[in-house]
């Protein structure tokens, strides 16, 4: 710094012109992850919901009812809810199996296993 014509330097060390780099924690991937996959989560709902819901659940009215005879209407049941509700579920379990996945990765890095 320069201060009237005299350049004073500080007493202390420089800092360093790069800060050091320090290896994210499984924790710290884990809480950049959330949002990117819970935006994942809602694309995959929209989008595979319905096809998924044809696919998996077919629709029989009559398989729903004890008495068919007594139901009347027959109750509709929802196949692309249930599609929905399946994938609303596996996306955050496969969020917890692949930071198991990082976290193994790290513990091999860290270790030299």
């Amino acid at each position: 710094m320069v201060v009237g014509g005299i350049q004073r330097r500080s007493a202390g060390p420089e800092p360093p012109s790069a800060p050091a780099h320090e290896p994210l924690s499984a924790t710290t991937l884990a809480w950049l992850a959330v949002v990117p996959v819970a935006a994942i989560g809602i694309v995959l709902v929209a989008v595979m919901g319905p096809p998924l819901g044809r696919l998996l659940f077919a629709v029989h009215p009559h398989s729903y009812v004890f008495l068919p005879s007594l139901a009347t209407p027959a109750p509709a049941p929802e196949p692309t809810q249930h599609a929905r509700y399946l994938i609303a579920l596996a996306v955050p379990a496969i969020l917890a199996l692949g930071l198991l996945r990082v976290r193994a990765a790290l513990i091999k890095e860290q270790y030299g296993c």
